[in-house]
């Protein structure tokens, strides 16, 4: 971990790869099947870093803002996608949305 963490905050130059990786993220989410929920979960933490150090270098290169409303907008879209994931669906059980969002806060744990 902290090998990955020092190159994301070191070497890591891309500007634009944020978007990509959320266009990506956002698919992920809708096409998710319950057995590889983890996986992406475990995942999230460092695309996130990826996603944010981009998104960073990405500003302090332009000047324009458009990049940060893009930005923003499609995290917001992600979110949705991932509260859409969790939610009870009419033939998901309370019990099967307690054990995926167990999963992803368990995910983040350090």
């Amino acid at each position: 971990r902290p090998v990955l963490d020092n190159y994301i905050q070191t070497y890591f130059f891309h500007t634009q790869v944020y978007i990509k990786l959320l266009d990506r993220l956002k698919i992920k989410v809708e096409q998710y099947q319950s057995k590889n929920i983890g996986d992406i979960m475990k995942a999230l933490e460092y695309l996130f870093k990826f996603i944010v150090q981009s998104s960073n270098l990405h500003s302090q290169a332009s000047t324009l803002d458009r990049g940060f409303s893009r930005f923003t907008g499609s995290l917001l879209e992600f979110f949705d996608k991932l509260n859409n994931m969790i939610k009870v669906h009419p033939n998901r059980t309370t019990t099967n949305r307690g054990i995926r969002q167990s999963i992803l806060v368990g995910s983040f744990a350090l």
